[in-house]
């Protein structure tokens, strides 16, 4: 299990679009610790395991995502591929009252590194559903990262994706506030997977100290 000393400063990675499953990101030779298809059942993406998730589950719970909906996905280029299975159903708020929406991941080990990805994709056409994202390791700490993203700015599907080293809190809560221009929109999930980012190798740091070395003795 890939551990540090110290709290890594999580980072955003910026969003990735989907096309099929070779696009989607999501690969065997992860060790995965969370990985659900919110909105449907279980299916496998490229050798993982997504399980049928909801409101709540096994190692996460949500407030504000209370409500499942599919369609609307004909321009999803390769509909075959089971990451279209995933991406199809989401789950969402349906009150349209611009709450704050959250998905809290828990039983993550303190000093681990990972890699959290959040799976989503335009619904009604290109539309205003601007979202500020926040993603949060340590409570009121200093950790933790932000972005604002149209969720419906392009006919596509995407990941975005947050790296970060767990805490003591063994949480990662990632909150979804609607944002200007409009406020009353809600923010849609389909999926989200945790995977262990491991560290390099002894081996690995062993070559790279070295080459420093002869580096600078040129």
């Amino acid at each position: 299990m890939a551990t540090v000393g110290s709290a890594f400063a999580g980072t955003i990675i910026p969003q990735v679009v989907i096309t099929n499953n070779a696009t989607s990101g999501i690969s065997a030779t992860n060790t995965y610790t969370h990985a659900f298809n919110m909105g449907g059942s279980a299916v496998t993406i490229n050798g993982v395991d997504f399980l049928a998730g909801g409101e709540n589950g096994a190692g996460y719970t949500t407030s504000g995502f209370g409500s499942t909906i599919s369609g609307n996905f004909a321009e999803f280029p390769n509909p075959g591929d089971t990451v279209a299975t995933m991406l199809n159903p989401f789950r969402f708020h349906n009150s349209g009252n611009g709450q704050t929406q959250t998905l809290t991941i828990t039983g993550l080990t303190s000093g681990t590194i990972y890699d959290a990805r959040i799976y989503y994709r335009e619904w009604a056409g290109v539309f205003n559903r601007h979202t500020t994202i926040r993603f949060d390791e340590d409570g009121a700490g200093a950790l933790g990262d932000s972005t604002v993203i149209n969720g419906d700015a392009t006919p596509n599907a995407h990941y975005l994706s947050y790296q970060f080293t767990a805490t003591s809190s063994q949480n990662l809560v990632v909150s979804f506030s609607p944002a200007a221009p409009n406020v009353n929109a809600s923010f849609h999930v389909s999926g989200f997977s945790v995977h262990v980012i491991p560290e390099p190798s002894t081996a690995l740091l062993g070559g790279l100290g070295l080459l420093a070395l002869l580096r600078r003795r040129r």
